[in-house]
């Protein structure tokens, strides 16, 4: 017999189930020194003796319960007289037949059981095991987006086609700063700035793209964090024609078609 042969008797092995001649070849092979079919009887074992705790607890009927302690007492007193009720019957020879029946239905019910339990945990493993699959794919996504995140922060720097726009703060900012780097052969716009004030609740900074016309397109909103850092990446609409400015206000929460309030960093592109 192979391996996986014996795997087969291992269940009804662990409830004492085989017949003299199956038992022996199990308990040959079990000492031979497999350590997969000792790891697999193991964990049968271990799951035999959690079923009771998955069964949920039944009070005995209040007459067999109190037979029960009926025949308890009179053990404890061979003197006490035992009703008849209270004896336990040996069952008529004529049912002796059906023991091994009863006898095999019981230890394939635990088999049954036993192999509910364990199909029941690798489901359970394997959805462990597909959680932590979707977690490390999205952990991978965070990476690849870091890594292309990274990619475009150094084309800014060392790209020819970048240009940088400096930014200086209003009297009403006078600490806040930041640069645009204006990738022309793309037509987008990288803003980083610091030193911003952080804003009431409902209010979001919105940039803007100013034209040679003195027209302001919204580019777009963003908030800062406890430093007054915020970064944001924009591009103007297509016709928009020649940018000469890029500016930051303070809005309404979600931007305003016009700026509603001053001008707090603003930087020349052309």
């Amino acid at each position: 017999m192979n391996c996986s042969e014996y795997q087969d008797l291992l269940i009804p092995y662990a409830l004492a189930a085989l017949n003299a001649e199956e038992r022996e070849r199990v308990h040959a092979h079990l000492q031979s020194g497999c350590a997969h079919c000792a790891a697999e009887l193991a964990d049968i074992q271990a799951t035999l003796a959690q079923l009771p705790l998955t069964l949920d607890p039944v009070s005995p009927p209040a007459q067999v319960r109190a037979r029960l302690l009926s025949r308890l007492s009179a053990e404890g007193n061979p003197s006490a007289s035992r009703p008849d009720s209270t004896l336990i019957r040996v069952p008529p020879r004529r049912w002796r037949w059906a023991e091994p029946l009863v006898a095999g239905g019981l230890a394939a019910a635990i088999t049954a059981a036993v192999l509910w339990v364990k199909i029941d945990r690798q489901q359970q493993d394997l959805a462990d095991l597909r959680t932590d699959i979707a977690r490390q794919e999205a952990r991978v996504d965070q990476l690849q987006t870091s890594l292309e995140q990274e990619g475009s922060t150094i084309w800014l720097f060392a790209s020819p086609a970048v240009q940088l726009v400096a930014m200086k703060g209003s009297p009403e900012q006078p600490a806040a700063k930041g640069r645009v780097f204006w990738d022309t052969d793309r037509e987008a716009f990288h803003l980083y700035a610091c030193g911003l004030k952080p804003l009431d609740p409902g209010k979001a900074y919105e940039m803007w793209f100013i034209g040679a016309d003195q027209k302001k397109i919204p580019a777009g909103t963003f908030t800062v964090n406890t430093r007054g850092e915020a970064s944001l990446s924009a591009k103007p609409p297509a016709g928009t024609g020649k940018i000469a400015a890029v500016a930051v206000t303070a809005e309404p929460a979600g931007g305003s078609p016009q700026p509603t309030g001053h001008i707090l960093l603003m930087g020349q592109a052309g």
